[in-house]
């Protein structure tokens, strides 16, 4: 279904010279993590040391002006030195499509993806400096073995109005499913929502961007239906050549009606949610670069509801000489709920991570890489096995140390 609604939007690339390309990647990696799943220390936790092995490859074709890729990729992890191996194995597929087609006056462009993956990754936020708003928000949840299945589809068209003016369209659809579902800690749910903005050149270093959004989210297990409306201003500027920066100020009115799965009561809510962010990005010479965002956003979330993230975003990477180079990053956010019941307790919650790590460039394509990363997490009114309430402020910490070795092919045409 991905590939083909992307090839629609390239039927016109025969017209151009398209030019085939090829870029594969593999990694080999070894972990060792002191708590697997992130549980508290009064509850069981469950430390090994495992392999992953992580294969891709992106065929695509390019024009001057268009460009359509895919890419399949597969992830396995196998752990031998626990009881509880069985759990913590699996094998992830993914697939991810792009495509972009621009005229004089107009650019058409389409991203989509399908994963089905273990709820170790697909619930646990790593630092995603590349999309750091991701549309799907984690649960936390990782003491039941379950696997989660995702599709996202966002096309999208924008009209160049004048030199100083865009106008832009936008659709995305987000569609997630569990294998076991599990009331207030994964369920299955559909979210949908469509934009119009409008962007215009200020200055020759300044943007002003304003979007209008409507999006409906739907949670069958829970029967949840939830309809936002929503304003968003965003000012950017260049700053220097070398630093970029943002801000943006909105406001989203939810409203939401659901059976709340413990009293079976049913229930309804409308709140008006604040939207802010502002970020910073830049580069102190040509081998450092740097990230700082601070951002609030409403997102749906495998718990069943839409919830309020607060998110704090810090990244740094420097290259120490041509062969060698350096990151550390920080995440940290809070999730609540956009109401007050008492089912929505469950969803509350502080988490932050911390990563840093090395990389030694042995050849153009080959090079080794080692990482640690630190895991805080703490649920308002987390859950015990029987779905029951345990006493809140229980806190949950992980470390994780890792080396492994990367192939990153060349771009073969």
């Amino acid at each position: 279904m991905l590939p083909a609604a992307a090839a629609a939007l390239m039927l016109p690339l025969s017209a151009f010279a398209a030019d085939g390309y090829f870029l594969p990647q593999a990694s080999a990696e070894s972990i060792y993590n002191d708590n697997w799943r992130l549980q508290p220390d009064n509850r069981e936790q469950v430390d090994a040391l495992g392999a992953f092995f992580d294969i891709s490859a992106t065929l695509g074709l390019r024009s001057p002006r268009s460009d359509i890729s895919v890419t399949p990729r597969l992830r396995s992890s196998f752990f031998t030195d626990s009881e509880d191996d069985d759990r913590l194995s699996s094998d992830d597929q993914f697939l991810d499509v792009a495509a972009y087609r621009e005229t004089e006056q107009a650019r058409w462009a389409f991203t989509g993806g399908y994963s089905d993956e273990s709820v170790l990754s697909s619930e646990l936020s790593d630092i995603n400096v590349d999309d750091p708003t991701d549309d799907v928000g984690d649960t936390g949840r990782l003491d039941v073995r379950n696997e989660r299945q995702r599709i996202t589809a966002r096309p999208s068209w924008t009209y160049i109005y004048s030199e100083q003016t865009q106008f832009g369209l936008g659709y995305r659809f987000v569609d997630v499913s569990f294998d076991d579902q599990l009331v207030t800690r994964q369920v299955d749910y559909t979210d949908h929502q469509v934009d119009a903005n409008l962007t215009r050149q200020l200055t020759e270093r300044t943007l002003l961007t304003t979007q209008l959004f409507a999006s409906r989210f739907e949670a069958d297990q829970v029967n949840n239906e939830t309809d936002s409306v929503g304003v968003n201003f965003e000012l950017s500027r260049r700053m220097t050549e070398r630093v970029r920066g943002s801000l943006n100020l909105g406001a989203q009115r939810v409203d939401a009606e659901f059976v709340d799965p413990v009293t079976g009561a049913t229930m309804s809510e409308s709140n008006t949610n604040l939207l802010f962010g502002a970020g910073l990005r830049g580069e102190v010479t040509e081998i450092t670069s740097w990230i700082a965002e601070l951002s609030r956003r409403v997102n749906p979330n495998g718990t069943g509801f839409v919830v309020q993230t607060d998110q704090l975003l810090l990244s740094i990477d420097h290259a120490f000489s041509q062969r060698l180079r350096g990151n550390i990053g920080a995440r940290a956010f809070r999730n609540e709920a956009i109401d007050d019941n008492a089912t929505n307790q469950f969803i509350e919650r502080d988490y932050a991570r911390l990563e840093g790590g090395l990389e030694w460039s042995l050849t153009e394509t080959w090079s080794l890489f080692g990482r640690y990363s630190y895991t805080r997490q703490e649920f308002e009114r987390p859950l015990d096995d029987m779905g029951g309430m345990v006493p809140p402020g229980e806190e949950a910490t992980a470390n994780a140390i890792s080396i492994g070795i990367a192939y990153r092919g060349r771009l073969r045409r």
